[in-house]
C-alpha cells in the first residue's frame, strides 16, 4: 500500500476495508484504487488457504454524472448488487457476488482476470473464442426465463421497446435540463 494510496483513502473507504474483511475473513494483505469515474478497490485478503482471495470493492457513481445527488447512484448501486446477486443462481459465468453494504454503498464480487479491450487483443483466434464464449453465455442468459430471477423489486421492467425509451427520458432529461 503506497503513500498516494493511503492519502486518497477516505473514511468510507476504511469502513468498506473493515466490511470487506468481515465478508472475506483472513487479513487484507493488499488494495489498489482503480483509478476511474467510480470509487473501486482491488483487495487482497489472506485466509490461510493457499492463494490469496483477490475481490473488487465497487463504490457508487460520482453524485452528477447519472443523478443529481448520491441518494440516486447508491440506490443504482444496489439495483446492480441486486442483478449481480441473482445471476448468481443462474447457469451462467458472472463473478461471485459477496455481499452489498448500503450503509456505506459498496458491493463486493470476485476478482476476474482479464482485460476489457477486446479489440487490443492481438490474436485474432483468441478474440473469436472470447466473443464467442459471451455470446454463448448470453444466449443461456435470455435463455433462462425472468421469472426465475430474483431481481430486485427497483429493477424497471420494460414490456416494451417503446415504453424502455420513454423511461429513459423521463428519467434522464430532468437531470439534463
Amino acid at each position: 500500500m503506497s503513500v498516494i494510496e493511503d492519502i486518497q483513502t477516505t473514511d468510507r473507504d476504511r469502513a468498506g476495508f473493515a466490511w470487506a474483511q468481515s465478508v472475506i475473513g483472513g487479513t487484507m494483505v493488499h488494495r489498489e484504487l482503480q483509478s476511474r469515474w467510480r470509487r473501486q478497490w482491488f483487495l487482497h485478503f489472506d485466509t490461510g488457504a493457499g492463494e490469496p482471495v483477490r475481490v473488487v470493492m465497487r463504490g457508487f457513481r460520482n453524485p452528477g454524472y447519472c443523478d443529481p445527488d448520491d441518494s440516486g447512484v447508491r440506490a443504482r448501486l444496489e439495483q446492480e448488487a441486486g442483478v449481480l446477486r441473482a445471476l448468481n443462481d443462474v447457469p451462467v459465468r458472472t463473478p461471485t457476488f459477496y455481499g452489498h453494504d448500503p450503509e456505506n454503498a459498496w458491493t463486493l464480487m470476485e476478482f476476474v482476470d482479464g482485460e476489457v479491450q477486446l479489440t487490443d487483443e492481438p490474436d485474432s483466434d483468441k478474440r473469436f473464442r472470447i466473443y464467442t464464449g459471451y455470446v454463448e453465455e448470453l444466449a443461456k442468459l435470455h435463455a433462462h426465463p425472468l421469472e426465475g430471477l430474483d431481481l430486485p423489486d427497483t429493477l424497471f421492467r420494460p414490456r416494451t421497446c417503446a415504453e424502455y425509451r420513454q423511461h429513459l427520458i423521463d428519467e434522464h432529461l430532468p437531470f439534463y435540463r
